[in-house]
């Protein structure tokens, strides 16, 4: 349901249920007295309220949106340890919720020149679990605050050619590799930048660019298992007791030539 208060400004609320199907045990290694067990199908209601607007001539755009969800059967992997082996099993959580707000800023100054920033906060829980240690803790690789940041510069050389410079960057809070919250078993906050430079046409078909990702070169692990974590444990520490399985891309340049037909 929408409302327009204004040709600039407009509210809605929103309400929607999702399903995923359910299905046998997958995942490599996994327990061979497991693998003929069935998963449950997941269902979500979803209720959400945003907020829309432009202004200056919609130079200016500014949405939010606030957001709460109610998982039943949530389907999601844990990892334990089998005989020293990371097995990967996949569980149903009885019921799980998240909730938060999400907000967005785009500002164009001139033709040729862009921003945009966005904040996201969220909450994470599990409500009910078959295992009484994970009630009340937050789901694993989920940061609970997000801030992202953009901006462009585009300005033609040319009739045909414009120079184009810009680049990204997003802070994201720490968060835990276990559903299990394990003390120091957790992604420290970090920013990853990126950043690109290069000619192109007007109509978009031809672009020639330099690019570079991660350019503070930041150790950020995406998912991890752990044998015996323990706070002593510095994460990425070789021979430790913490076994990485996911690291993002270190600092990466690259040059790129794309043609659209």
């Amino acid at each position: 349901m929408t409302y327009d208060w204004t040709d600039d400004v407009s509210t809605y609320l929103r309400y929607a249920r999702g399903y995923k199907a359910g299905g046998f045990q997958t995942g490599l290694p996994t327990l061979p007295t497991a693998l003929g067990d069935i998963v449950d199908p997941e269902f979500v209601d979803s209720y959400e309220i945003g907020f829309r607007s432009t202004a200056l001539e919609r130079s200016l755009i500014f949405n939010a949106t606030a957001f709460y969800s109610v998982w039943q059967d949530r389907q999601s992997f844990r990892v334990e340890i089998i005989g020293g082996v990371p097995t990967y099993i996949l569980f149903n959580d009885p019921e799980s919720v998240i909730y938060g707000l999400e907000a967005e800023l785009q500002y164009r100054p001139t033709q040729e020149l862009s921003f945009g920033a966005n904040l996201g906060v969220q909450e994470t829980e599990f409500t009910e679990s078959d295992d009484p240690a994970l009630e009340g803790r937050e789901f694993s690789r989920v940061s609970p605050v997000t801030i992202g940041l953009t901006a462009d510069w585009v300005h033609p050389v040319s009739s045909d050619w414009s120079f184009r410079l810009g680049g990204d960057a997003r802070w994201a809070q720490s968060y835990f590799f276990d559903d299990a919250n394990t003390p120091g078993f957790k992604q420290p906050d970090y920013w990853l930048v990126n950043a690109l430079a290069g000619f192109e046409t007007n109509d978009g078909a031809i672009s020639l660019r330099l690019w570079g990702r991660n350019l503070t070169d930041e150790d950020v692990v995406v998912s991890a298992v752990s044998g015996v974590p323990s706070e002593a444990t510095a994460p990425f520490t070789p021979g430790g007791s913490r076994i990485v399985v996911n690291l993002r891309e270190p600092r990466t340049w690259g040059v790129q030539a794309a043609f659209r037909f």
